[in-house]
């Protein structure tokens, strides 16, 4: 990105955020790091379950609706990711010679995304049956898992530009 002073940092503009650049690779997307995500989303799980046992008359039932939204959710999320994933890398014009599989990529998780959520939806709109505690925990995941995911996400990657700069210090 080029300041108003006309200095190059290497960063790439991507809509209105200043990205790092995408490390060259060999014609693969790089790895996305679900890991934080994926710990945020069994810390919500492990919560919701005590909640819901703890608070609700039929805690098996009401255990088993949570689940299935989460997986729903979880779902979603993952799609999510994939679609915001592809479309960066299209964005930043790196790889540049494979923009239709780009392309066709951005469009199969667009699907697959816009599919999971309108089973969620039908799912909602379907279950009267659902207790209203398990579907305000199934879908509290839709904010909770990336909130702390990505702040997890964030301090990781933090630590690792730190002991970088550390190692790069002590040569």
């Amino acid at each position: 990105m080029v300041d108003h002073f006309g200095h190059d940092d290497g960063r790439v503009v991507i809509g209105m955020l200043a990205c790092d650049p995408i490390p060259e690779t060999d014609g693969r997307m790089t790895r996305i790091n679900y890991k934080p995500f994926v710990a945020a989303g069994i810390f919500w799980a492990m919560l919701s379950v005590a909640t819901l046992s703890i608070f609700t008359s039929e805690p098996t039932r009401a255990i088993f609706h949570f689940f299935f939204i989460l997986f729903l959710v979880g779902l979603d999320l993952f799609f999510l990711g994939k679609t915001v994933a592809v479309l960066s890398v299209l964005l930043s014009d790196q790889l540049a010679e494979k923009r239709l599989e780009m392309t066709l990529r951005l469009a199969l998780w667009g699907v697959a995304k816009m599919a999971a959520l309108a089973a969620l939806v039908a799912v909602i709109w379907n279950g009267k049956t659902i207790p209203t505690f398990s579907l305000g925990l199934g879908l509290g995941s839709l904010i909770v898992i990336p909130f702390l995911g990505g702040l997890s996400w964030s301090w990781i990657e933090e630590l690792k530009k730190e002991r970088s700069r550390e190692v790069d210090h002590a040569r």
